[in-house]
């Protein structure tokens, strides 16, 4: 441990030990800026309309990337200039890989679809690579049975040189021929966000259908696949509210509610396939992507706590240096520093204060109670 307790201990009650200090951390001791992000995109025969509209707005989500630290952009190509610029100067910047893979586990489970299967920060032709994969995934042709949750497993496994034992479940098709068919999706320090656009919700095969009494709406067991792989996940769904703007099959509430799970459990975001009644329009999806963009942003500028802190002993050092607190400016900002974040229990960082890339982040606080609460990814 890089610093000496006896700087905290002044914080502690005087019949509290120093043993009761956590120091903040989830796998990695190093705060990163790589952002591997899955679309998952489902391919049935009612996400037409959906589905072009996602492909010509994904240039907004790669400039909402390629623009976080810079300025002055004037299109996508200042943007990625300036990228490279903050980058170059051991700045903040977004690294980011893009997978794509589609709901119909049954044809792909988990495979990147496209010639050039994973889109990474820096590369030519970065959106035309991104809209091409994504027209791939989306060619509807797909099974209408939805398997999201199954999708970002199954996509994970491949992702890996030591996939966990459950890849090899019977139950799908994965085999050793598969391992490393993703390589590069999941690397070994950064967030994994899976981004899942549907209209309708999920219905994974490793979880309890309706036909097998009450409907199963809260996917733990995916939760605890997923954690095997030992990343941080934000969840980011763009899909259907039961009951509003539904087509001739409605959308089983349980079905939504598993998706809503992940994002909940992750601090992620939801957005809503269609405008609502009366239009029931197709959403306008340059904002829905611009809020993922958003989403990773955030996700890269803060930092989970293990245990809820009495926020008054928090304390922050970046390499070896103290970080101060971070104050409102008066016009819905913050000064350069760190906040707390009571809803998502994390430490985030605003300004210039946002850590380097692989820099050394340490987080003490005194927990509220003894023990640390459950891990939020």
């Amino acid at each position: 441990m890089r610093f000496a307790l006896p700087l905290l201990l002044p914080l502690l009650p005087a019949c509290a030990g120093a043993d009761n200090f956590r120091v903040a951390g989830y796998q990695q001791d190093e705060f990163t800026n790589n952002a591997d992000i899955l679309f998952v995109i489902d391919n049935s025969s009612s996400m037409g309309e959906e589905n072009q509209a996602l492909i010509d707005n994904l240039g907004v989500f790669i400039e909402e990337l390629s623009a976080s630290g810079a300025s002055g952009s004037d299109g996508l190509v200042d943007a990625v200039d300036n990228y490279i610029e903050f980058s170059s100067q051991g700045t903040r910047f977004i690294n980011f890989n893009i997978g794509v893979t589609s709901t119909d586990v049954a044809a792909s489970y988990g495979a990147l679809t496209g010639a050039d299967p994973l889109v990474t920060f820096g590369e030519d032709d970065v959106v035309a690579t991104f809209q091409a994969n994504v027209e791939e995934a989306a060619t509807l042709s797909g099974s209408g049975n939805e398997e999201g949750l199954e999708a970002v497993f199954m996509a994970m496994c491949r992702a890996v040189e030591n996939p966990p034992e459950p890849c090899f479940d019977e139950i799908d098709q994965f085999t050793e021929a598969d391992i490393l068919s993703n390589e590069g999706l999941i690397r070994e320090r950064g967030a994994l966000i899976p981004v899942i656009v549907s209209d309708e919700g999920d219905v994974s095969r490793r979880r309890d259908s309706q036909l097998e009494g009450a409907p199963d709406d809260q996917p733990d067991e995916y939760e605890a696949l997923y954690a095997l792989f030992g990343k941080r996940m934000g969840w980011a769904v763009i899909g259907p509210t039961p009951g509003v703007c539904e087509g001739a099959t409605p959308v089983p509430e349980w079905t939504a509610d598993r998706y809503e799970y992940m994002v909940e459990r992750t601090d992620g975001i939801w957005v809503d396939i269609n405008t609502g009644a009366p239009d029931c329009g197709v959403t306008d999806f340059a904002d829905a992507l611009e809020q993922i963009g958003e989403l990773v942003n955030r996700l890269l500028d803060s930092f989970p706590l293990q245990a809820v802190p009495d926020p008054d002993t928090i304390r922050v050092f970046v390499e070896g240096r103290v970080v101060e607190r971070a104050t409102g400016d008066g016009l819905g900002g913050w000064t350069n520093g760190w906040s707390y974040d009571a809803t998502a229990n994390a430490i985030v960082f605003h300004g210039s204060a946002v850590p380097g890339y692989g820099a050394q982040v340490e987080i003490y606080y005194l927990p509220v109670s003894g023990e640390p609460r459950d891990l939020p990814f």
